[in-house]
């Protein structure tokens, strides 16, 4: 069954000081590791003991994301192995996108004898889960997403002094979620890479060099250049039009082979302007008072956070460049 009324992340994490809690922090694109700083704020103010092994936890809790949907999977996987390796322990979803076409989420839930807590972090998310049937009791909330929790951190006010307008700032994501069509990663006709080879070959590549070369194709993709596609010539022309002409930096900086998270954090903070398909990209650029503006993209989960907590700071709008002419 499913029972409302869940309170905030921070009541229900306050609910556990004290005692031994293992946290899967998951893992993603720069965006993710903002959601993992900013869980780990809450957990630190809560009083929470961390521990390393699920076993001797009295509560596990999975990290906010947007990999609780059928598209990408992974995050989804681990909370079904929670729920079937640790049925008598109870389980937090912190604040995520939820989509299903495919997968029976209650399932996950079949056969345990401790409650779980669903968090979603936009209103059609919360729709989903609240409209499922669960064999076992699921509580059902919502809050933010918990990037917003580091406003007023450490990480935050040193990001406000290194604060300046330099230039564009253009991120398109370029993957199923994104708004330019792309090809699937593994089309039918084509045989999937061998991961222990790929990873051997590399292995194989001494560390120095690796480096170099990391830090040259860095390099190249974060330099300024003129807008080329659709979607950057759109986004540079809104942009302009509000702080004239500038180098635009165009580039996917979420990406961990293309940009350093503290190169991430840079260029956000030195940006006059800032157009994107990636949700933190704008979340971030929204919270250091950067006049953002946000493409919806494949789902609900840019246009639900916008409607739950980005449309509270005035310089953050969400935009469909798709109706615009390219500039």
């Amino acid at each position: 069954m499913t029972t409302p009324d869940t309170p905030s992340v921070r009541e229900e994490l306050a609910s556990l000081a004290g005692r031994s809690v293992f946290f899967d922090p998951l893992w993603g694109n720069h965006g993710d590791t903002l959601i993992e700083l900013g869980a780990r704020e809450l957990l630190a103010r809560a009083d929470i003991r961390l521990v390393k092994d699920p076993r001797r936890a009295n509560a596990i809790i999975v990290n906010g994301s947007g990999g609780m949907i059928d598209l990408r999977g992974a995050a989804l996987r681990r909370l079904e192995r929670y729920c079937a390796d640790y049925p008598e322990t109870s389980i937090i979803v912190l604040p995520s996108s939820f989509l299903f076409t495919t997968t029976d989420f209650s399932a996950f839930f079949e056969g345990r004898t401790a409650e779980a807590v669903l968090f979603a972090r936009e209103q059609a998310s919360l729709e989903i889960i609240s409209g499922i049937q669960y064999p076992t009791t699921v509580r059902i909330g919502m809050d933010d997403d918990l990037a917003f929790s580091l406003a007023d951190t450490p990480l935050m006010r040193k990001l406000e002094q290194r604060v300046t307008n330099e230039h564009i700032l253009i991120v398109e994501r370029a993957d199923q979620e994104g708004v330019t069509p792309t090809t699937p990663a593994n089309p039918a006709n084509q045989s999937t890479p061998n991961p222990t080879l790929l990873r051997r070959i590399r292995n194989a590549i001494p560390q120095p060099v690796r480096t170099a070369a990391a830090r040259r194709v860095r390099g190249r993709s974060l330099r300024p250049r003129q807008p080329a596609s659709d979607f950057e010539k759109k986004a540079y022309t809104i942009a302009s039009q509000e702080v004239g002409d500038m180098p635009a930096v165009i580039a996917d900086i979420s990406r961990q082979d293309l940009c350093s998270f503290n190169r991430f954090l840079d260029l956000i903070a030195r940006s006059a302007f800032v157009v994107t398909t990636r949700m933190h990209v704008g979340i971030l650029a929204a919270m250091l008072g950067k006049p953002t503006v946000m493409q919806p993209g494949s789902y609900h989960k840019i246009r639900g956070v916008y409607e739950q907590s980005l449309n509270r700071f005035d310089n953050a709008r969400l935009v469909d460049l798709a109706d615009r002419e390219p500039g």
